[in-house]
């Protein structure tokens, strides 16, 4: 990894849904390398289960439409349909006015990237009862400063894994923002970039 190649001393991680899991997993398996780690609404924290009523149904639903491939057809004609790609990114970014035309034509080009890599992603991921990557029995394992900040509003890693996080994590700071989604970046720029200051500079 990466982080290896500069050495212990210093070094804060963070990332945000799916590299904010790797984040956390690199943390927890390397205790005592890292001085700081950042987790923007982060994958990982949720149990390897949902406890939500009906959830068995929803994600036997989420696992026969990543591995029949109904979930990359949808990918690919939200990436030819403005209206789609529009709708979908309002579960992301959830705060009005934030979606401007030179984002969302940014957006629009990246859409007809080559999504196999993140497809074979979720395919491992996505079981018939569970998530395959789950640190949820692991967070009180932390020994570093973390930094927890999340998207009131998040749909994809819903606030209240979050919110447990803040209570096992041994040494951590919960950040949440209101009105935001899963791209708290995107909807919050100026809370994400000063909590991420502001927290690093009291690691480093």
């Amino acid at each position: 990894m990466a982080a290896e190649g500069f050495g212990a001393a210093g070094l804060s991680l963070g990332g945000l849904s799916v590299g904010g899991g790797v984040a956390l997993g690199y943390a927890l398996d390397h205790p005592g390398r890292l001085t700081g780690l950042v987790l923007v609404d982060s994958y990982g924290l949720q149990p390897p289960r949902s406890e939500r009523t009906l959830a068995p149904m929803w994600h036997l639903i989420a696992w026969a439409s990543v591995q029949s491939r109904l979930t990359e057809w949808t990918y690919r004609l939200s990436s030819r349909s403005d209206w789609m790609l529009r709708w979908s990114l309002r579960q992301v970014v959830r705060r009005p006015g934030r979606i401007t035309d030179e984002f969302f034509a940014a957006v629009r080009k990246a859409a007809h990237s080559d999504l196999s890599t993140f497809l074979d992603w979720q395919r491992d991921q996505v079981r018939p009862q569970r998530v395959r990557t789950s640190y949820f029995g692991r967070l009180g394992e932390l020994t570093v400063p973390t930094l927890l900040l999340h998207g009131e509003s998040d749909l994809t890693v819903p606030v209240d894994h979050a919110r447990r996080a803040a209570i096992v994590v041994p040494d951590a700071e919960l950040v949440i923002s209101r009105g935001s989604g899963h791209w708290v970046q995107r909807d919050d720029p100026d809370l994400a970039v000063s909590s991420i200051n502001s927290f690093l500079a009291g690691v480093s």
